[in-house]
């Protein structure tokens, strides 16, 4: 009995003294960290396609601004995974680029097997420009 409570409550106290990515940590823009791509697009559709790639992914969107220049999506819990949160950040480069940050982070800092998501995200924001390219509604 004593073996099978100190088994339950080691990871429990790593769990807890090991923090969560709140919402609040993922308001603010890296630095450096996450993949980075410029899309030849004004920020406004690059905002527009990063909403449509949470969408796609079956994202939740927990917080857009569009002043502040970023979105923090999340991902549910998963056999690998007690979910993620996804920062996408924006920065005009120019009228017509613009440069897509993105970050993932696991909901539980402990959790190791969480998937990463910044090339899903910009494999998923690329397809929806070509679409609209191929329908000649973006030039």
């Amino acid at each position: 009995m004593r073996i099978q409570a100190r088994l339950f409550c080691v990871p429990l106290f790593l769990l807890l003294i090991s923090g969560c990515t709140t919402l609040q940590s993922m308001e603010t823009p890296p630095a450096s960290s996450g993949k980075a791509v410029i899309y030849d697009v004004s920020y406004e559709k690059a905002f527009e396609l990063a909403l449509h790639a949470c969408e796609v992914l079956d994202f939740t969107v927990e917080s857009q601004n569009k002043t502040g220049k970023y979105i923090v999506a999340k991902n549910g819990i998963s056999a690998w995974s007690w979910g993620e949160r996804i920062g996408i950040y924006f920065r005009e480069v120019s009228p017509n680029q613009t440069e897509v940050r993105v970050v993932s982070k696991a909901k539980v800092k402990t959790n190791v097997f969480a998937p990463k998501w910044p090339n899903d995200i910009h494999q998923a924001m690329q397809t929806r420009l070509n679409q609209l390219k191929a329908a000649k509604v973006v030039t």
